[in-house]
């Protein structure tokens, strides 16, 4: 199948035809190894990238326009079954919006709809630290019109969803590569009732932040240039910043922050999806589950919560709807991913790091309530300081966020009170001498659940 001439007389485009002399030779004096205008490319017009096959087509982008296309694979006729070879019926899905880089890879969710990865212009460079331009590459999501509009020229709704993709530059970190994986239980577990509830995406930069340290540090090291796993549900501006997502580094070196393209493609081996394998969202971590001392990150602001919990601080600013697609619990591990092997018998409870129990007081003097917490460090880490922030709006920690333990009991003096106001405070147990070196520490998060007494607190 011949894009340049077959797909664009399709819609009355005049023929690319390919050109002989279209190709690399570094023979001659014109060739440059920075300069990809002296590779021999073949003409963006009939130049493709991204094949991927859905129910009977093959579909495919081209570079011109950043366009989507398709053309359907024949079924042999008597015993219906796929023989490879291409019907004359190339067709012309969609124009990615204006200005976009170029589609290197597609993938179909069970729905039908289509996820397209970009990735940004190839360049070259002599040390082999760039494959291509530092440019926002994104992660659209398109829906097909259901019922299909006829005046419009796409069956396509025009306007795509979008994933954040890392953390700099709006979230537009994308090295073109994505795969539909697993959904992952509240203990960190491959969920196999669950194949298409993880969006896997290649990207760089992955971890990079300038300021949210106390979200960032205790998560492990900033610099990740792999992978990004985050629940496919949740688009723009839901899960942005991806704070409910999984990180993998490609090679375990965490540095060189001036890579550009390193990564490309992704795939995942999946067993066979029906009709099951996208189940309702099922019951997720609780608010007060403890968490294990490995790298973790709080939920994102808006992300949905186990049934009958409220929501993590902030507010989505587009709540259209609830997000009712299965995605992963709020526990976010840097290395590694341990996958359930089927038939391993459930772990009871994630391993306990750090016990935290107290009562409300009131502080007659200045008319606030105050929580006293003892802290048991159980797993001997060092705990000497918590990092208290709270969830709830109006209620702030007046003496944090940064409390000692040292010595016991801890006192958290929180303003803004409801009366029989339920409180969640995220909680980060650490070691202040660990922190004060800059690099990555231990920290053992959990959410305290508090009811506050329903009277008001009153100076005498």
């Amino acid at each position: 199948f011949d894009h340049g001439i077959a797909g664009r007389q399709a819609i009355n485009l005049p023929a690319v035809a390919h050109h002989l002399g279209a190709h690399p030779n570094i023979e001659q004096s014109a060739f440059d190894t920075e300069d990809p205008e002296t590779w021999g490319y073949t003409p963006e017009e009939r130049r493709v990238f991204g094949l991927t096959y859905h129910r009977g087509r093959l579909y495919y982008a081209v570079a011109a326009r950043s366009q989507i296309w398709s053309v359907g694979i024949r079924s042999h006729e008597t015993n219906r079954r796929i023989d490879g070879s291409f019907a004359d019926d190339p067709r012309w899905e969609l124009d990615l919006p204006e200005g976009s880089l170029p589609v290197s890879d597609i993938a179909f969710m069970n729905n039908g709809r289509m996820i397209v990865a970009q990735r940004g212009g190839v360049v070259g460079s002599y040390d082999y630290s760039s494959f291509v331009a530092n440019e926002p590459a994104r992660v659209y999501r398109y829906s097909r019109e259901n019922p299909d509009v006829e005046i419009t020229p796409s069956r396509w709704i025009l306007e795509p969803e979008e994933y954040a993709v890392g953390y700099v530059d709006d979230h537009r970190n994308a090295n073109g590569g994505i795969a539909l994986g697993y959904g992952y239980d509240q203990f960190g577990r491959m969920d196999f009732d669950r194949c298409e509830a993880a969006l896997w995406t290649t990207g760089e930069n992955l971890r990079g932040y300038d300021f949210i340290d106390r979200e960032f540090v205790p998560g492990g090291p900033l610099m990740v240039h792999g992978l990004q796993a985050s629940p496919v549900g949740p688009v723009r501006e839901f899960n942005t910043p991806p704070l409910v997502s999984y990180f993998v580094d490609y090679d375990d070196s965490l540095q060189d922050e001036d890579l550009n393209g390193h990564m490309g493609s992704v795939r995942i081996y999946r067993v066979s999806c029906g009709r099951f394998c996208t189940a309702p969202a099922g019951a997720l971590l609780p608010p007060a589950a403890i968490l294990p001392p490995a790298a973790v990150l709080p939920p994102a602001a808006g992300a949905p919560t186990a049934p009958g919990t409220p929501p993590t601080a902030g507010t989505p600013t587009t709540p259209t709807a609830p997000i009712v697609d299965p995605w992963f619990p709020p526990i976010i591990p840097l290395i590694p991913l341990i996958p359930l092997i089927p038939g391993d018998d459930p772990q009871p409870n994630p391993q306990v790091c750090m016990s935290i129990g107290g009562e409300f007081a009131c502080d007659t003097e200045t008319g606030s309530w105050v929580y006293t917490a003892g802290v048991q460090d159980t797993l001997s880490i060092g705990i000497d300081t918590i990092r208290a922030f709270s969830q709830s709006p109006g209620v702030s920690i007046a003496n944090g966020p940064n409390i000692s333990t040292v010595p016991p009991p801890a006192l958290m003096t929180l303003d803004g009170i409801t009366p029989g106001q339920t409180i969640f405070l995220d909680v980060c147990g650490y070691n202040a001498a660990a922190a004060a070196t800059g690099e990555p520490y231990d920290c053992c998060r959990q959410t305290l659940v508090l009811n506050a007494p329903e009277g008001v607190c009153s100076v005498e």
